[in-house]
């Protein structure tokens, strides 16, 4: 019979399959991408991940979890899903608003998942690894508000969105 910490180390395998998934994807990502202050972004972003996945493995060490076998079905078909996107024929513009769509889907997952963790720290009394996801998570939302912001656009100029909208094909 699996207990709860048995599901916490289940949770941060996933948690660990998804960062790794995403360290092979954002390369993709951003030589996609054709906004250059999407491209940018996504270069950030692409800079966060090494230290996330660190982050991960410091907190493996401390409840002993072993990530050799982590596995996520949900951000595999999200990764086949981007390499779709990637290969369509799409308009510079509607390309763009397709990868960020994309990519903040896959930010949802990590927040969803870190807050999660965060949860079952807290009520373990984890501060270390609560304080650890914590900054994660909070990266993981910044990100989502950095993209939110790309494809709406400001007071001063439409988005990639507004931009991609009104691109019609031939």
């Amino acid at each position: 019979m699996k207990d709860f910490q048995n599901l916490i180390q289940d949770e941060l395998k996933t948690m660990y399959c998804v960062e790794t998934e995403l360290q092979h994807l954002m390369p993709e990502m951003v030589k996609g991408a054709r906004n250059p202050k999407l491209k940018e972004l996504f270069e950030k972003f692409q800079g966060q991940v090494p230290k996330q996945i660190e982050r991960l493995q410091e907190i493996g060490h401390l409840v002993g979890v072993d990530f050799a076998d982590a596995e996520c079905e949900a951000m595999k078909g999200m990764v086949k899903e981007c390499k779709k996107i990637l290969n369509r024929n799409y308009l510079d513009q509607v390309l763009d608003a397709a990868l960020i769509s994309m990519l903040q889907k896959i930010k949802h997952y990590e927040i969803a998942l870190y807050g999660v963790l965060k949860s079952f720290a807290r009520h373990l009394k984890m501060k270390e690894m609560e304080a650890l996801l914590g900054e994660s998570s909070k990266e993981e939302k910044e990100a989502d508000k950095l993209l939110t912001d790309l494809a709406m656009g400001s007071l001063f100029g439409g988005g990639i969105n507004s931009e991609a909208c009104k691109r019609r094909s031939a």
